[in-house]
């Protein structure tokens, strides 16, 4: 726990709004995406509202798939 405590001092709280959710929705349905793969589009949802210069993820392709204005933010670092 004491790591967390210590990443949560970096972090900010970002509430999406109804728009981004909209949004989001709008991803998942283009992409015919349910159940857990949701969670993907709400995350680059949140990257493309606070106009993040990068999204760090270990699963690259699960943000290509969103669109240019998320894929041009990711990045992977090697495995």
């Amino acid at each position: 726990m004491e790591g967390l405590s210590d990443l949560t001092v970096r972090w900010t709280v970002l509430p999406l709004g109804e728009t981004d959710d909209l949004n989001a929705m709008a991803r998942c349905r283009n992409l015919g995406l349910q159940g857990g793969a949701v969670y993907d589009p709400l995350i680059a949802q949140a990257a493309v509202h606070a106009d993040v210069t990068g999204l760090v993820t270990l699963n690259a392709r699960h943000f290509v798939r969103p669109g240019d204005d998320v894929q041009r933010r990711v990045i992977a670092p090697d495995t």
